[in-house]
């Protein structure tokens, strides 16, 4: 959409109205891919969460989900974490972004100042690693859910990058 209203071609290489568009196009490639494949598998696979039991209301006489569907459906989508792929894409593409802005492809680990850039471009990911484990600790996915979706989360920014 933003390709088709501001062509890149008109844009001068490194001027901030190009890495607006370069930085929207990728956030939204990337979160549209994530998001379509991790409902996808959502749907198809239909594994169970930890609580899937408190979450449906489970009566033990009549063996059946007493909260209705929707409960049921909800505490069925455990695989793989929406939250993990979700906050792995916008990191890794954010992350992604500083590196390709900082010029850091070109050898730039080898010193100091470079491998300072790269941790301080690599830096997002910790709020991602956060946002999935605080997923397991509040017992609404199994450990590989998270990594799924945080596997997914990335290859999809790398796709879109």
């Amino acid at each position: 959409m933003i390709g088709a209203v501001l062509p890149l071609s008109t844009i001068q290489n490194n001027s901030p109205l190009h890495n607006i568009h370069a930085g929207l196009c990728l956030v939204l490639t990337g979160i549209g891919i994530c998001e379509t494949v991790t409902q996808t598998f959502k749907f198809y696979v239909g594994r169970l969460r930890p609580n899937f039991y408190d979450m449906c209301g489970f009566d033990k006489l009549t063996l059946s989900c007493t909260r209705g569907p929707e409960w049921e459906m909800e505490a069925r989508m455990s695989f793989p974490s929406g939250h993990s792929s979700l906050s792995f894409c916008g990191m890794t593409a954010l992350a992604l972004f500083l590196v390709g802005r900082l010029g850091l492809w070109k050898n730039a680990a080898s010193t100091c100042r470079g491998k300072t850039m790269v941790a301080f471009a690599s830096s997002p990911l910790l709020i991602s690693f956060w946002c999935a484990t605080s997923r397991l600790v509040d017992n609404w996915h199994h450990p590989s859910d998270i990594i799924a979706g945080s596997i997914l989360g990335m290859a999809s920014s790398l796709i879109s990058y």
